[in-house]
């Protein structure tokens, strides 16, 4: 686990590189279209550079695609810290919740039909 300070450290910068990119697309915003399109295409080259696509599988796949639950789950178990873990498995939980009652919503709908 985290110790106190780290885990503060961790917010700060968080909240200023979310506040950075609020600023960067609200200056975004007050560009005009070609030279947005322009930046855009200037910020896709260079984010390329540092993330290059991942190689394409030709294979056919082995086994059924995972539902979105059990792949929030399954990145709940590579988070880099604990936060970041509650987060993933509390959408997941969320998720769940959803499903069973929009499930739970068409049964009484179709039965109410019946």
């Amino acid at each position: 686990m985290k110790e106190p300070r780290g885990a503060f450290v961790e917010n700060l910068e968080l909240r200023i590189t979310m506040r950075r990119i609020a600023e960067f697309f609200e200056a975004m915003n007050k560009l005009n279209e070609p030279d947005r399109g322009m930046l855009f295409q200037e910020i896709a080259k260079r984010l390329s550079e540092y993330m290059p696509d991942p190689p394409i599988s030709l294979a056919a796949p082995t086994s059924r695609p995972e539902s979105f639950v059990d792949r929030c789950r399954e990145l709940a178990t590579m988070a880099p810290n604990n936060r970041i873990e509650h987060v993933l498995l509390k959408i997941a939980h969320v998720h769940e919740i959803e499903v069973a009652v929009e499930a739970e919503r068409r049964t009484i709908t179709s039965g109410d039909a019946a």
